[in-house]
């Protein structure tokens, strides 16, 4: 089983390189990462960051990309943070999966900081599962 484990993580580990060079390419970002987890062990199954170096050629290349941003940068949240939110008042029966958001209309103000949405689009009256 060991063995099939590992072959499968190395195809997870080609997909998402692949994936995360398609999507810096098709978004015109600088840089990404993607880990993918196993939820039931914890066990990190892949990770990827772009851009990377070639360690043949590792002297051609900035010490900026030798660290992986996965395990050495911090960064705000945001979206990916929403599923576990979501799970958590789910889990509490604070919400229902057609519970409605009654203040998706519009960028949220707290303490006079506005939280808004990457595209500024907004969802009234929209639920867990649309």
């Amino acid at each position: 089983m060991w063995i099939w484990l590992r072959v499968f993580d190395k195809r997870i580990q080609l997909l998402i390189e692949k994936n995360l060079a398609d999507g810096i390419t098709k978004y015109g970002a600088t840089g990404g990462s993607i880990t993918v987890m196993d939820p039931f062990t914890g066990e990190i199954m892949a990770m990827a960051s772009l851009p990377s170096y070639d360690p043949a050629k590792y002297w051609e290349y900035s010490n900026e990309l030798f660290k992986d941003p996965v395990i050495s940068d911090s960064f705000e949240p945001g979206s990916i943070f929403k599923p576990i939110v979501m799970a958590s008042a789910l889990d509490a029966g604070v919400v229902t999966p057609d519970t409605t958001c009654d203040i998706c209309d519009k960028a949220l103000d707290v303490d006079g900081y506005q939280i808004e949405t990457w595209n500024n689009e907004y969802h009234p009256n929209s639920t867990w599962i649309k």
